[in-house]
């Protein structure tokens, strides 16, 4: 059992609402037991996300005291899922399309993606992706016509490739289990940063299979069907329908807010 704690410090001076999502339970962690220090308005719980709602007219901090079993990822079974087939606007690429029939395999298109797709340079990142982190990536497009794509920008490639060819695939937003901090606005690279994460699961056979294209590509080691490496997952999916906003969010990684600031999250170990 690991016991630790997420902080969000909202900065704002009028009305804000804020999501703060935090692990969900699945085959390969489970939420033990979880405390708010402030009591949130709304409170949601469902298979592939969990989030609290919380409206504020000033500066204020909310922590999570959690205690979670967290173990390897590895397949698990599942019914067949009546989603995640849709090609997403961020997904429309008739090179992809074309990529995706000639390849036909998630592990086609993992070794593909691994050897075509380089990780794109610090300053881009710093500039396109650091700058709010509340909209995901870049579309499926610009990673082709890049050739490049961080964790984000290649889970959104293979998982786009597998849904072309009918298999149903979705994004895994989480975070290694270590210690550090992010802002949604203006986050800058180093040593104490939150090391947020995404990967993949696809659908075959009654199993839902992880993949993670990125760290195999740093790494060197296979990471298609199992990983190792402790992470925590936070919502399966994109375009998340959230409580009091008509219009989904692509990301629930961090948190979403509106008229505020910035919001900082924290993930710190309790004894």
């Amino acid at each position: 059992m690991i016991k630790f704690r997420l902080e969000w410090f909202l900065e704002t001076n009028k009305k804000t609402r804020l999501w703060s999502p935090f692990p969900i339970t699945d085959s390969n962690q489970e939420l033990l037991n979880y405390e708010f220090t402030k009591k949130p308005k709304k409170l949601v719980l469902t298979d592939n996300y969990n989030y609290a709602y919380f409206e504020s007219n000033k500066d204020f901090m909310v922590k999570l005291h959690l205690e979670m079993d967290v173990r390897s990822f590895r397949s698990y079974d599942a019914p067949k899922p009546k989603k995640y087939l849709e090609i997403e606007p961020l997904m429309l690429s008739e090179e992809a399309k074309k990529l995706a029939k000639k390849l036909k395999t998630p592990k086609a298109f993992y070794k593909w993606i691994i050897e075509n797709i380089k990780f794109p340079e610090i300053k881009f990142i710093e500039k396109k992706l650091l700058t709010d982190l509340r909209y995901g990536c870049y579309s499926v497009q610009e990673v082709l016509e890049s050739m490049a794509g961080e964790c984000g920008g290649k889970s959104l490639l293979f998982v786009s490739l597998c849904r072309y060819v009918g298999i149903p695939a979705r994004i895994v937003q989480g975070y290694f289990l270590k210690e550090g901090k992010c802002k949604i606005h203006g986050m800058k690279l180093g040593p104490s940063l939150l090391d947020v994460h995404e990967w993949v699961e696809f659908y075959e056979k009654g199993k839902w299979y992880p993949v993670d294209c990125n760290i195999a590509q740093q790494s060197g080691k296979v990471y298609f069907g199992q990983f190792d490496d402790l992470r925590i997952a936070i919502c399966k999916g994109t375009n998340i329908k959230l409580y009091n906003k008509k219009e989904p969010v692509y990301s629930l990684q961090m948190g979403f807010f509106d008229q505020a600031k910035n919001l900082t999250l924290s993930l710190k170990f309790e004894s």
